[in-house]
């Protein structure tokens, strides 16, 4: 029990990845098939803020909730689907990842 809520504790989200992540299931139509460029994501958010949307997007690459794929023309990213499934049955009281 410890160990899971440990587990659960690390992959804690800040709310700027939660809002990167519906950007990113709004941006694709909720499909976790469709690749969209950074560009695309970022545009749902305020022009002032949107450099410092890029930290937390690198983020969570890192966790594992979005993944990168090169193409001919630019990189894009699309939702990691084992990732986002579990946590979202699991979810946590704090911040619970209900897209």
């Amino acid at each position: 029990m410890e160990a899971r809520e440990a587990e659960m504790s690390e992959e804690r989200l800040s709310e700027q990845e939660v809002a990167l992540l519906a950007a990113i299931f709004q941006e694709t139509g909720y499909s976790t098939h469709k690749h969209v460029p950074e560009h695309a994501i970022l545009q749902h958010f305020r022009r002032d803020i949107r450099g410092l949307m890029k930290k937390p997007l690198r983020r969570l690459h890192s966790k594992g909730y979005v993944s990168k794929h090169p193409t001919g023309g630019e990189m894009t990213n699309d939702i990691s689907n084992n990732k986002v499934r579990n946590r979202k049955t699991e979810g946590t009281k704090d911040h619970p990842l209900t897209l």
